[in-house]
């Protein structure tokens, strides 16, 4: 099973709602966060940067710069990365927004995947 958090806000190029990482970075650059909610998105940041291989850098940079778009879904046995993305919903969700939690078998063509999660063409609107 794979599971992706989403805001109820559509990505215009994607045509899908918009995942927590792209949510965080928007209310960061329009200063919508205070200095502590800042502070610890910044840290989850950096621990999903230390911790978790990159999906962009493991790709084909034939594949990136195709027509496709891609998505990214954590592996529901990816435990600490889901506690973590938790905390980053929240703060989301506490400036107002609503997370929705999204669950499938189906996600899309897998073009990446390791350990705690994979990335997918997707096959319809999630």
């Amino acid at each position: 099973m794979y599971i992706r958090f989403v805001t109820e806000a559509i990505h215009t190029d994607l045509n899908q709602k918009i995942g927590i990482f792209h949510a965080i970075r928007y209310l960061r650059d329009d200063g919508e966060l205070t200095e502590e909610e800042f502070r610890v998105a910044d840290s989850l940041k950096s621990w999903f940067e230390k911790s978790m291989d990159s999906p962009f850098e493991n790709m084909s940079s034939k594949k990136l710069k195709g027509p496709d778009r891609y998505i990214s879904w954590f592996k529901d046995s990816a435990i600490e990365p889901i506690k973590k993305v938790r905390v980053l919903s929240s703060l989301i969700e506490n400036k107002g927004f609503a997370i929705i939690f999204l669950r499938t078998k189906q996600p899309g063509q897998i073009v990446y995947e390791d350990d705690f999660q994979m990335f997918a063409k997707q096959y319809g609107r999630f």
